[in-house]
């Protein structure tokens, strides 16, 4: 049996964090919500996550910068952008700053669980 996979939500609406992960944990995912990134090394496991989810309108810290400290240290971690504000960023521009997906709320939960499976399975970003 595989080893399941762990994925970090940053997200500051911990409402949303909170249910996120119950329904990602119901999928058989280990997941580690929090406001900050710096929890990207901390969570259950010990180790990196397999994939983020990023809020990218942080409280303390833009989540482009956030996604591009990331994106230093774990390169090839596949990392899922979510907003509020469609208007602002555009997919192409998450993609050049390394991010794999712009998801914006309110979304579908089941499209937000297909990314994620793609993703996790080297699927390429559509």
């Amino acid at each position: 049996m595989a080893s399941k996979k762990t994925i970090l939500i940053i997200e500051q609406e911990l409402n949303l964090a909170n249910g996120l992960k119950a329904i990602l944990e119901k999928e058989g995912y280990r997941v580690a919500a929090g406001a900050h990134y710096s929890r990207l090394g901390n969570t259950e496991s010990g180790q990196a996550p397999d994939l983020v989810i990023l809020d990218i309108y942080m409280p303390q810290e833009f989540g482009l910068n956030i996604l591009r400290k990331v994106k230093a240290g774990y390169p090839s971690l596949p990392v899922i952008a979510m907003s509020v504000y469609s208007h602002s960023l555009s997919r192409d521009e998450i993609k050049r700053f390394g991010g794999d997906e712009l998801i914006i709320k309110p979304f579908e939960i089941e499209y937000l669980k297909m990314r994620i499976e793609e993703l996790l399975a080297g699927s390429k970003p559509r």
